[in-house]
C-alpha cells in the first residue's frame, strides 16, 4: 500500500504513512520501528547507484548478482570497473583514482560505502530498541524487523565490497602491499556479513529461478564470495587500463 501511494503522489506527507504503519502494528513500537525501517529502506537505493543496472537482468541487489549472460556475480574486481548510474554525481573507483572526478564535483565511491554503513548501523540499532525478533516466527512485526536486519548486513557487506575494491584499485595504482592487505581485510569482513545475511534470507527464501536473472540461491554464493580472496591474492598491479567511459542512457525518474 505505501509502495502504491508513493508512486501515485510522492508528495504525500511523511505523518500519512506513519499513520498507516501504527495502524498496522499498532502505536507501542511504532516510533522505534519507523526510524530502522526507513534507515533499511535507502540501503537498495545506495547501492544501486553505485552498482547501476538499467535493466533488472543486469541487477539483483538482493544477491550481488546479474544474469549469467551478463555478469553473474559481481565479484571485487567487477566492483572496481562499476559505472555509476548517470545523474547520480557518484564516481567510479576507476574514474576516482585516475580521472580528475573531484574537479567535476563528483562524489567519492568511499562516500557510498560510508552512507551505507551508517544507514546499517541505524537500523541495526532501532531494531535493538524493539523487542527480540525470531526469523521463523508467524508475527508480521517480527518479520518486518527480520527483514530490516537482513538489508542492514546486506548493506555491510556492500559497504566493506566498496571498500575492498578501492583498496584493490590503491594497490593496482602504487604497487604498495598495505592497501592488497587491507583489501583482503575488508574481504573478511564482507564474508562474514554475507554468511549472515544468508543465514536470515535462507530461512525466509527458497531458491527459486527467476525468469530474468536466473536461478538465486543466496546461501549457495557463499562460494563465489570467498573466490574474491582469490582475485586479491593474485592481482598484478597495472592491471587496469582506464578509459573514459560516457553515461549516455539517462537514469529512470525518481
Amino acid at each position: 500500500r505505501i509502495w502504491g501511494r508513493l508512486s501515485f503522489d510522492p508528495t504525500i506527507p511523511k505523518a500519512e504513512f506513519n499513520a498507516m504503519i501504527e495502524h498496522r502494528f499498532g502505536g507501542k513500537y511504532t516510533s522505534d520501528l519507523i526510524p530502522a525501517w526507513e534507515a533499511a529502506s535507502l540501503i537498495f537505493p545506495y547501492i544501486t547507484r553505485f552498482v547501476w543496472g538499467d535493466i533488472d537482468l543486469k541487477w539483483f541487489p538482493e544477491a550481488n548478482i546479474s544474469s549469467k549472460r551478463y555478469r553473474g556475480f559481481f565479484t571485487v574486481s567487477e566492483y572496481i570497473h562499476r559505472q555509476p548510474m548517470a545523474g547520480s554525481n557518484i564516481a567510479g573507483i576507476t574514474e576516482w583514482l585516475h580521472a580528475d572526478a573531484k574537479s567535476k564535483g563528483l562524489k567519492s565511491p568511499l562516500v557510498i560505502a560510508d552512507s551505507l554503513t551508517l544507514l546499517a548501523d541505524k537500523a541495526l540499532k532501532g531494531l535493538k530498541r524493539l523487542p527480540p525478533h525470531s526469523t521463523t516466527s508467524g508475527n508480521e512485526l517480527q518479520q518486518t524487523q527480520s527483514d530490516i536486519e537482513a538489508f542492514a548486513t546486506l548493506g555491510l557487506y556492500y559497504a566493506a565490497k566498496i571498500q575492498a575494491a578501492y583498496a584493490l584499485a590503491e594497490f593496482d595504482k602504487t604497487s604498495q602491499t598495505t592497501h592488497k592487505q587491507n583489501s583482503l581485510l575488508w574481504l573478511k569482513k564482507a564474508e562474514q556479513y554475507w554468511t549472515t545475511y544468508a543465514g536470515i534470507y535462507s530461512q525466509k527464501n527458497a531458491p527459486a529461478l527467476y525468469n530474468r536473472v536466473g536461478y538465486v540461491d543466496v546461501n549457495a554464493l557463499k562460494i563465489e564470495v570467498k573466490k574474491d580472496y582469490e582475485i586479491v591474492n593474485s592481482w598484478k598491479p597495472n592491471s587496469i587500463t582506464y578509459e573514459v567511459q560516457k553515461k549516455t542512457k539517462k537514469p529512470f525518474k525518481e
